[in-house]
């Protein structure tokens, strides 16, 4: 079993609009399923 470092990074938008993440394709696969089973686990009913 390997194990996989993942790599994120991020910049703050202009006038504190949002985040900008900056990875590699996996890393950010792999934060795109955790952010959906989130919402799936604690979303509005």
């Amino acid at each position: 079993m390997s194990k996989e470092t993942l790599v994120l990074d991020y910049q703050l938008l202009k006038s504190h609009a949002g985040i900008l993440l900056i990875g590699d394709y996996h890393s950010l696969t792999q934060l795109h399923e955790v952010v959906h089973d989130v919402n799936d686990c604690h979303g509005s009913a």
